[in-house]
């Protein structure tokens, strides 16, 4: 027997590898698909030659086996004699069927027999019936499977003119072929492909959509409905959908519906024949959700889910996001996949490195199913609130360190794992264990060492904030640089409580300039606390200097003078970080006390004892109206 199979394939399609080759024969197949429009169907031929490339002892090949799409109206002959062929038929899925043909004639080692199979495409059942084959004038697609051997087959697809035609080749043999145009038709050849070649050729014309547009209920949501010609129902099931679950999402992550302008809503297959329920573009042209026939309240929520989480965000955060949120949506209590997730599955890989829909199915299986697992495990707990606090701070680009920090710059997992350790720290924990493919050794323990001297420092700086280069630190996961200017940081914030110290013992405002320069400039903070520890060391001299301006002999040069004024100028030019001006001021209020003291001690000199009562009598007198400090 021999078998011409796919490799890798998408879950629909998964089914033709149970099939197996023989070693021994060699198959070569030429196959053609045309679509056949005036008709709504595919018609294709495959010319398939095998040949017994054994040794002459060895067995004889007595049939050969085709995986060909579930079909309609299957003829096959052998041209070269025309006698019939038996065919029997085994189905591997609902997609799928494995046809064995029996050779006219046993091919013994060094023959070769030719077989012509042809057969047609058409929809099977209505469009609410899964199938990866669709016809309408609006759009067709269908499975093109390579026949033969590796590198010894060709396919060739013929396509009218007026369709907009997309390869998706799911083996990853090849890069999309181009066409050439011949008459109305457009042509697209592949060649030196074989066993494992599967691709789905989608075309889709366009105008021939039947155009709606609506809004949605009470919303103010705009949505244009793009369905297939004739399924008008697709239309009204969608519209019911959409319009009490754009509120519910709304309200579960906090933020309004996020697209300006009309969604527009297209019927596709894509989402059958590519593997994922369906599709969500955002851009600023016209932002567009694409649904398959077959309706799934699920897939429309975790598609309206990327309108907030969408390719500006890591596939595994935006993935996992949309899966938790349609879960939320749908009020369903268990979120997770179907099949447990393990790290130590055969197909893991760190979610960093995952591209979805482009390698083997059973690693997008993880992907996705580990991606929502890390929400699934940690936001459900956490409650409404907690919930929005995690949703909108990612969507705010917020790195958990404040604003000045560029989100651009980080990568999700340390942006969402800093965000979640403002609700959760267990989230933090799932983040760094299933994303990253190398984390450092103990990079949770050394986070947690440096966050708590973070939070420790945080609440001692008060309303100074947290210096930049910390947070930079700190979002890079760079806690050695964190730690060091975390370490310069609490030197100027210790001066800093020494001074608010001494200024609030001489009854004083302490001055704004370091406190306004901290979190940007730890330098200029650092320059503006050394001026102000000689600002507030020239209040004291002045407010000495005042003190000393109370003994008598002082008081006598001083009398009839007001010594506060003086004094105040120099607090107000402190308060005001003009320190310079705080000294000069100081220097003055020193020296004129001075020459007080000596102006009095003249006097007295001059006058005798007569004198020094009479000027300490005034001087009671003064007392009642001069303030002394």
């Amino acid at each position: 027997m021999v078998a011409v199979a796919g490799a890798v394939l998408p879950v629909w399609a998964q089914d033709v590898d149970d099939v197996a080759p023989v070693d021994f024969a060699a198959v070569s197949a030429a196959v053609t698909y045309t679509v056949d429009a005036a008709n709504e169907q595919i018609t294709a031929s495959a010319r398939v030659a095998v040949r017994n490339i054994g040794l002459p002892d060895e067995a004889a090949v007595s049939d050969l086996s085709l995986v060909l799409p579930t079909t309609a109206g299957l003829s096959i002959s052998a041209p070269q004699n025309g006698v019939p062929i038996e065919v029997r038929p085994g189905e591997l899925s609902a997609d799928f069927v494995v046809w064995t043909i029996a050779l006219v004639r046993e091919l013994d080692p060094g023959r070769t027999a030719e077989v012509v199979v042809e057969f047609v495409l058409r929809q099977v059942g209505g469009n609410r019936v899964p199938s990866a084959t669709r016809f309408n004038p609006a759009y067709v697609s269908f499975p093109a499977l390579g026949l033969g051997d590796a590198g010894a087959g060709s396919v060739r697809v013929i396509v009218p003119g007026w369709f907009s035609t997309r390869w998706v080749d799911l083996s990853g043999s090849i890069d999309e072929p181009v066409p050439y145009e011949l008459g109305l038709a457009q042509i697209y050849d592949v060649v030196e492909v074989g066993e494992g070649f599967v691709a789905v050729v989608e075309a889709r014309h366009d105008e021939s959509l039947e155009r709606r547009a609506e809004t949605l209920g009470d919303t103010d949501v705009a949505v244009e409905f793009a369905s297939w010609p004739g399924d008008g129902s697709w239309r009204g099931l969608i519209a019911d959908h959409l319009e009490h679950l754009i509120p519910t999402l709304e309200s579960l992550i906090g933020t309004p519906w996020p697209i300006v302008g009309t969604l527009e809503a297209r019927e596709s297959n894509s989402g059958l024949v590519h593997g994922f329920g369906g599709s969500f573009v955002r851009a600023a042209a016209g932002s567009g959700i694409e649904l398959g026939p077959v309706v799934d309240e699920g897939v429309i929520a975790h598609e309206l889910a990327h309108a907030w989480f969408d390719d500006r965000f890591d596939p595994w955060l935006a993935e996992g996001i949309a899966f938790w949120l349609a879960v939320a949506a749908l009020g369903e209590e268990d979120g997770g996949d179907d099949r447990p997730v393990d790290r130590d599955d055969p197909a893991a890989m760190a979610l960093e490195q995952w591209l979805p829909q482009h390698g083997d199915p059973a690693v997008d299986h993880y992907g996705y199913a580990a991606a929502a697992a890390i929400f699934d495990r940690t936001l459900t707990g956490l409650g409404a609130t907690g919930q929005q606090t995690f949703l909108r701070a990612i969507l705010a680009g917020s790195s958990g360190y404040g604003d000045r920090v560029s989100p651009p710059e980080f990568e999700d997992w340390r942006r969402s794992a800093d965000v979640a350790t403002l609700v959760n720290v267990d989230l933090m924990i799932e983040v760094v264990v299933w994303v990253l493919a190398d984390p450092p050794d103990d990079l949770v323990g050394e986070r947690a060492m440096t966050r708590t001297t973070y939070e420790r420092f945080a609440d001692q700086a008060g309303d100074w904030g947290m210096p930049a280069a910390v947070e930079i630190a700190m979002s890079n996961w760079d806690f050695e640089t964190a730690d060091r200017a975390l370490g310069a940081a609490q030197v100027l914030l210790d001066e800093r409580d020494d001074l608010a110290e001494r200024a609030e013992r001489l009854g004083v405002m302490q001055p704004v300039a370091a406190k306004e320069a901290f979190a940007a400039d730890t330098v200029a903070s650092a320059l503006a606390l050394r001026a102000e520890a000689v600002g507030i060391a020239s209040v004291e001299a002045a407010l000495a200097a005042a003190d000393a301006g109370r003994s008598w002999v002082a008081s006598i040069g001083l009398l009839g003078v007001d010594v506060d004024p003086w004094v105040r100028d120099v607090e107000v030019a402190y308060t005001a970080s003009d320190h310079a001006l705080a000294t000069s001021r100081s220097d003055q209020v020193i020296a004129r006390i001075n020459d007080a003291g000596n102006g009095g001690a003249r006097r007295l000199a001059a006058t005798g004892p007569g004198f020094a009562i009479v000027a300490l009598i005034g001087l009671l007198f003064a007392a009642g109206r001069v303030r002394w400090r």
